[in-house]
């Protein structure tokens, strides 16, 4: 694997124009309504990269989001690619390796048997498509049209 340039290059994620809220417990990204205002404190506002991570099997605080897929007989794919194939047959896959960022910063290089692909993936909100660590992962989406949300983001919070 070609490093860091490689891995962040693959990243399962999307930029949204929106605002970042913190209220209490929940994380609330409003896409499209950017003048409303809410109770809490804004976290980011503009550009928020969003990342998909697929929680770990034992410490459900931490999560994966993907960059490249190698299977056990040394197959890669990448990026959006490997994310689909991976979500539709991890069952028979479980010997194959994932890399990609875990969500408190750290590079991760995991089995995909370790990953809990029963449970929806993590929304995590990034403030550029440099940062390791996000700064909250989101519980909530704002919008009054969703169509031009990306389908996974809208799916994953309406669930």
């Amino acid at each position: 694997m070609d490093g860091n340039l490689e891995l962040f290059e693959h990243l399962i994620q999307h930029q949204v124009e929106g605002v970042l809220w913190q209220q209490e417990r929940d994380i609330i990204l409003v896409v499209n309504q950017q003048d409303l205002i809410l109770k809490g404190r804004v976290l980011a506002r503009g550009t928020i990269i969003v990342r998909y991570g697929i929680p770990f099997q034992g410490p459900k605080h931490l999560s994966v989001i993907p960059s490249i897929f190698l299977s056990e007989r040394g197959g890669k794919l990448t990026g959006w690619q490997g994310w689909n194939f991976i979500r539709k047959n991890y069952q028979l896959h479980q010997r194959a390796e994932i890399f990609g960022l875990q969500s408190d910063g750290e590079m991760a290089q995991v089995f995909v048997r370790a990953l809990d692909f029963a449970t929806n993936p993590y929304v995590l909100a990034y403030q550029s498509l440099d940062d390791k660590r996000p700064i909250a992962q989101i519980s909530t989406l704002i919008a009054q049209d969703t169509s031009a949300i990306p389908h996974l983001l809208v799916e994953i919070l309406s669930s």
